[in-house]
């Protein structure tokens, strides 16, 4: 599977979340979770670099680093 660094045409943002540190990131995001159905997510890196892994049945894995973005499809 591709992991895609931007959303596909016609989606639109309907909420963002605060950002977060090493020190402030939520429990429920480091460990596997997913998201509603049908709910898309962008994941924007700040500073640093985020290790992105998709669990089976999908694989794939990249380095997502500062001034980059991940899409987490549903």
């Amino acid at each position: 599977m591709t992991i895609l660094s931007e959303l596909p045409r016609g989606l639109a943002p309907y909420a963002r979340t605060p950002e977060f540190t090493p020190d402030t990131l939520p429990a429920k995001l480091q460990a596997a979770h997913s998201t509603k159905a049908g709910t898309w997510g962008l994941l924007h890196v700040q500073a640093g670099s985020v290790r992105y892994t998709l669990e089976p049945p999908q694989n794939g894995e990249v380095i997502v680093s500062a001034g980059q973005t991940v899409v987490i499809e549903p």
